[in-house]
């Protein structure tokens, strides 16, 4: 049988117990954008990366991507590079921001 709340029972991620506290949702914000902007620069400054990009900015798939999303100058061809550019720097920022949570909720509960 399942059991429900109190209606007054207010204990959860948002109270500051710890698990979500107000500190550490902003501290863990902060770290994604700064990661996010930071894994960008690398992105656009090391060579190798920059000619991947433009290895998979070449392909057919994100040609045909091209013609889905009505890109037909070479200014909205770059504006999609760059939302991709954005998106997998984000995704990649945000995966290693949950993955460095959950590792140091571990440590934190270990006896």
């Amino acid at each position: 049988m399942r059991k429900t709340k109190a209606r007054g029972d207010v204990s959860g991620p948002a109270t500051g117990d710890g698990n979500g506290s107000i500190p550490a949702t902003l501290g863990k914000t902060a770290l994604l954008v700064g990661l996010t902007v930071a894994l960008m620069v690398v992105v656009r400054l090391w060579p190798p990366l920059a000619h991947a990009v433009n290895r998979v900015a070449s392909t057919q798939t994100w040609q045909s991507l091209y013609g889905v999303f009505g890109a037909d100058s070479g200014q909205s061809r770059e504006q999609m590079i760059l939302v991709g550019i954005v998106v997998v720097c984000f995704v990649t920022a945000l995966v290693l921001v949950q993955g460095g949570s959950w590792c140091v909720r571990r440590l934190m509960t270990r006896p």
